[in-house]
């Protein structure tokens, strides 16, 4: 007892020696002498593999005090800016009561420009100083954007995949409205739903259909990933569009303006000769800084800056910003992107509108504006109260959330052009939402007489798709054969098939039989469909229609999904010729060699004529084809065990591999003792196009067939196919294509 005793009142008295000031200051003293001491270096962190380029103990970007605490890597951390910078460390104050620890007033450049990321300029530099990009020189005063612009919809086709090819109809369709351009990509396009693959494609056909009809574009190249805003906004940068537009992150929020406009002057420099609008979203993206404090922040770091995208109703800030942007003598361009607050913004002087309303009923609000511009305030109440009857009329049907599938929805009435669903998590609207909207949509016309008097029509032209051309293709020419037989050759080596064999398979490439001329007959097109239905969501009265349809038509077969094949065995006529084929690994081709070839074998069992399988699409891109081959063969054997005269046709996803990997799945696929290739799944990011057919062609010669199958919805586009020596088109608008128009489905 006495013993313990003794040893605590030693350590409270050491505790209490070792807590005065003088020995904490010579342990702050130490520190810095340490600093001057050693060399130290600053690591940069590590991001992806790489080493990220902002340095990894402190922030470089704000003074802000750093507390370190009394361990190793707080010694090293306070060594590393002490040497980096000449940095006082002396004690941090709490309450007025010194605390002993250390603190660190940091700079605005704590470490060499060796290990700092190159930022763009600091809110502190003056806006003098900043260098402004050409197409801002001259215009500060005066405004870049004038009018309409619709918040397009992005369109998707039965399987949920992207559709560009109605975005020609889209455009002409607005252009007929008096829309003066659109803002491609944002909120109504479900941007954060889509690849910056789909993105980019999207885009650019905008640009295209754009030029076209003398619509403006602006793209929203705002995303999650900063990487991934830099790449959509050098992709519209390089393709043309008339200015980017960025919202902040809204799942990682910047906690502070600086870190806002930091992020967005990064996205920014990356298209240099392209405007740049904030989009100011704070109702959707949770960011509610003050909006004119964006601006001034932008308009210091951001070359480029034009101007806003305002999603508020905050009409107070929307002033307030116009006032800075006359006090520095500034007109910025600020797109109002609410349709129920144009009235409210139109004194304050806005001049541009974005709007997903506009996609439907633009005539409403350009005969608005109009009305404000010439003093006419009777028909600026008149029109806005037909604004208002139309959010009413949807919103008290299926809510305000559901303007996106109702502009779907209503952009078909109008264009008779089907535009799809909504991609999960949204949903799209029930039959009955569906059916109370299509009433609700007929009185609204009937209420407002005249609501499109002046648009005029689509013509039908305009909603043909472009022929598939197949002029000057090398394959066609016989420019490839060599190439070609070269290929077959090295994989008949590689699989231990003898040269003679391989010429054996491959005649035509080597000089034993000329290619047989193509003699396909184009008068009855049905003779080559595979009326296909393909989704997960297909019901047995779908299958039962899909079958008759057949039948009626005489197409050559229908296509679903294995599950299916006993009910089109009991909806097809008893010996019709109609035959059905299943698909196999669909749409991935990911399964194990033997899942697939059970699967093949019982949709035969089941009474499937012909098998369409998916090829093991990773196991090629990364080089395994004893893999691929052995995975056709698979699926060719098990069938034929079945029924010996079983055909097998073998999907690539040829948008998804390069020339040389099209020819050597074709090889593969003849080597395996397949009866066909064919192009595409439909689920994939691409169809049919004219030079992957082209190689398919040239490959396989007579020996095996061709089906071109995803985005082949007209006659004139399957007709170019078969003339080109494709013997099978796999399709869901089969009826269209045989009746001459044009389908809207995406297979």
């Amino acid at each position: 007892s006495y013993s313990f005793c003794t040893l605590l009142v030693t350590f409270l008295f050491i505790k209490t020696i070792m807590s005065t000031p003088q020995h904490r200051e010579a342990s702050w003293k130490e520190v810095v002498r340490r600093a001057k001491s050693e060399v130290c270096e600053v690591e940069p962190l590590q991001e992806h593999g790489k080493a990220a380029t902002r340095p990894s103990l402190l922030s470089s970007r704000k003074s802000v005090r750093k507390t370190v605490q009394s361990t190793p890597r707080s010694m090293k951390e306070a060594i590393d800016v002490a040497k980096s910078e000449k940095i006082s460390i002396t004690p941090l104050h709490e309450n007025g009561v010194s605390n002993g620890r250390p603190s660190l007033l940091t700079s605005k450049k704590l470490f060499p420009d060796s290990v700092r990321r190159k930022r763009p300029l600091s809110a502190s530099t003056p806006a003098s100083q900043v260098k402004r990009s050409s197409f801002r020189d001259g215009v500060s005063k005066t405004k870049l954007f004038h009018g309409l612009y619709s918040a397009v919809i992005t369109p998707l086709d039965t399987e949920g995949n992207v559709n560009g090819d109605v975005i020609d109809i889209y455009a002409q369709h607005l252009s007929k409205d008096g829309v003066n351009g659109v803002f491609v990509g944002g909120t109504a396009g479900m941007s954060m739903s889509m690849s910056v693959p789909e993105r980019k494609r999207i885009l650019e056909a905008w640009i295209h259909a754009g030029k076209k009809h003398k619509l403006e574009v602006l793209a929203h190249i705002g995303a999650q990933s900063l990487a991934d805003s830099k790449e959509l906004a050098a992709h519209a940068d390089s393709v043309g569009a008339a200015a980017i537009s960025a919202m902040a992150p809204c799942f990682f929020k910047p906690s502070e303006v600086s870190l806002l406009t930091d992020y967005l002057s990064e996205v920014a420099a990356e298209a240099p000769n392209t405007p740049f609008l904030y989009y100011h979203f704070p109702e959707m993206t949770g960011v509610n800084f003050p909006f004119t404090t964006i601006m001034k922040d932008l308009y210091n770091r951001c070359p480029t800056l034009r101007g806003a995208k305002f999603t508020s109703t905050n009409m107070w800030e929307l002033g307030d910003c116009m006032d800075f942007g006359k006090s520095i003598g500034v007109e910025f361009d600020l797109i109002m992107g609410y349709e129920g607050q144009t009235i409210s913004c139109l004194p304050l002087g806005v001049t541009a509108h974005i709007g997903i309303a506009f996609s439907v009923v633009g005539p409403i609000w350009n005969r608005l504006i109009k009305a404000f511009e010439s003093g006419n305030q009777k028909v600026v109440a008149e029109e806005q109260s037909k604004g208002r009857a139309w959010f009413k009329m949807f919103s008290e049907i299926s809510g305000l959330w559901s303007m996106t599938a109702v502009t779907k929805l209503l952009l078909q009435e109008r264009t008779g052009t089907s535009f799809g669903g909504m991609r999960s998590p949204q949903r799209d609207l029930t039959p009955n939402e569906i059916n109370l909207l299509h009433g609700a949509w007929v009185r609204f016309q009937q209420t407002f007489k005249g609501l499109f008097e002046h648009t005029g029509k689509i013509s039908k032209k305009a909603q043909t798709p472009p022929v598939p051309s197949f002029k000057d293709l090398p394959g066609a020419m016989g420019k490839l054969d060599e190439k070609i037989a070269s290929r077959a050759t090295s994989l008949g080596k590689k699989f231990g098939i003898a040269t003679s064999d391989v010429q054996n398979l491959f005649p035509h490439l080597f000089g034993k039989c000329k290619k047989g001329s193509n003699n396909n007959q184009t008068t009855n097109l049905g003779q080559y469909i595979d009326h296909t239905l393909l989704k997960a969501t297909a019901t047995n009265a779908e299958v039962a229609k899909l079958c008759k349809e057949a039948e009626q038509h005489k197409f050559y077969a229908v296509c679903v999904n294995s599950s299916r094949v006993e009910d089109c065995k009991a909806a097809l006529s008893k010996g019709s010729d109609v035959k059905i084929a299943a698909v196999c690994g669909f749409p991935l081709g990911a399964m194990d060699i033997d899942s697939k070839g059970n699967e093949a074998a019982t949709a035969v069992r089941l009474g499937a004529n012909e098998v369409d399988m998916v090829i093991n699409i990773g196991k090629l891109l990364e080089g395994d084809y004893h893999y691929v081959l052995q995975d056709i063969e698979e699926v060719v054997i098990r069938s034929r065990e079945v029924n010996p005269t079983a055909v097998i046709k073998v999907i690539f996803e040829t948008c998804l591999l390069n020339e040389d990997q099209i020819i050597d799945c074709s090889i593969m696929s003849v080597m395996a003792g397949a009866d066909f290739v064919k192009t595409s799944t439909g689920f994939s990011t691409g169809g049919a196009t004219p030079k992957a057919v082209d190689l398919m062609v040239a490959t396989v010669g007579n020996v095996a067939e061709v089906k071109a199958s995803g985005g082949v919805r007209d006659g004139p586009a399957a007709t170019a196919y078969v003339k080109a020596g494709v013997t099978r088109i796999g399709t869901s608008s089969g009826v269209a294509i045989v009746s001459g128009s044009s389908g809207t489905t995406g297979y």
